[in-house]
């Protein structure tokens, strides 16, 4: 068996509040182990078969990317420089991303009914 979690060690791996873990205890969605004096535990593996993630493939097979953006087409300088700070970023680390991806936009919607 994997390495054993008690309730707020696994909320916090899951990213999730303890209450959360123990609601979907009672609905049987992922369900706990009990100890004798009934506190819920659960097994790593368990929580990593949930989370969807497999140990068995590996780690390189990830697709490293890097992600700039601005929010308008006057920042087009400082979107290049950003890029250039991620790659030399990654470089510095022994790193080498897949993909570069850079955007223009602005998360503000200026046509949207008041």
């Amino acid at each position: 068996m994997s390495r054993i979690m008690y309730l707020k060690e696994a909320a916090a791996y899951l990213g999730k509040a303890p209450f959360t873990l123990q609601s979907w205890d009672r609905a049987g969605k992922l369900k706990a182990h009990r100890t004798a004096n009934n506190r819920r535990f659960y097994y790593q593996s368990e929580l990593d078969q949930y989370l969807g993630l497999d140990h068995n493939e590996p780690i390189d097979k990830r697709k490293i990317v890097a992600y700039a953006r601005v929010s308008s087409n006057g920042q087009k300088d400082d979107l290049k420089d950003q890029v250039a700070f991620l790659r030399q970023f990654l470089n510095a680390r022994g790193i080498i991303a897949d993909e570069y991806i850079s955007d223009i936009g602005s998360g503000l919607n200026y046509k949207r009914p008041k």
